[in-house]
């Protein structure tokens, strides 16, 4: 849902394709914060996730991420490492991924809590 002051037009809300700003780096970390979390009675769902990205995104070694604070792992490299593009490339692979059922994320996350959030098509 958009905010009042964007649905009464009193502030416009610029669509962010060559950087990110702070406000939708961090609703966009909420999000993947969210869908990555798996099936919250098994702790290992989170590494196994947070080592996919790894392995398959940024294309670090998988190691890298302690079993202890994996997405604490990600939260430093999300927030001061990876550049606008990076961003947007880990939350297409996850929500891809969680569309082919591969996570069974437990997430109120929706595109309405990503301010100008335009939907991934997903096939």
């Amino acid at each position: 849902m958009s905010r009042f002051s964007e649905r009464m037009g009193l502030v416009q809300v610029a669509l962010q394709t060559d950087d990110i700003d702070l406000p939708l780096r961090n609703s966009i970390w909420n999000c993947i914060s969210e869908m990555i979390q798996g099936d919250r009675d098994r702790g290992d769902h989170v590494l196994g996730n947070v080592q996919a990205i790894a392995r398959d995104v940024l294309r670090v070694p998988k190691e890298h991420v302690a079993y202890q604070g994996a997405r604490s792992w990600l939260l430093t490299r999300f927030s001061s490492h990876l550049r606008w593009d990076e961003v947007y490339e880990v939350l297409e692979y996850v929500v891809v991924t969680q569309s082919r059922e591969q996570w069974k994320p437990q997430t109120s996350c929706s595109n309405a809590s990503i301010p100008g959030f335009i939907s991934l098509a997903v096939s």
